[in-house]
């Protein structure tokens, strides 16, 4: 598989399971408080992400994505 399907897939599956994560979280809340280490884990992993995918980015300039929410 290439490099931006890879890219493609791993958005798809954060993008499924990103619902379950923040039930999951709200559950183990501690008196009201999220786990710290639970969102370091989670933004963690988001970073890695979306570094890859910036990463990507430096490669080609060519933008795909028409639409105001994605402009910086």
């Amino acid at each position: 598989m290439g490099k931006d399907r890879q890219l493609l897939a791993r958005m798809t599956s954060v993008n499924t399971a990103k619902g379950e994560v923040v039930v999951a979280m709200l559950a183990h809340q501690d008196g009201g408080e999220l786990n710290s280490a639970d969102l370091r884990e989670v933004g963690e992993r988001l970073r890695r992400l979306g570094q890859d995918m910036r990463d990507r980015d430096e490669l080609e300039r060519h933008p795909v994505i028409d639409n105001p929410w994605f402009e910086s």
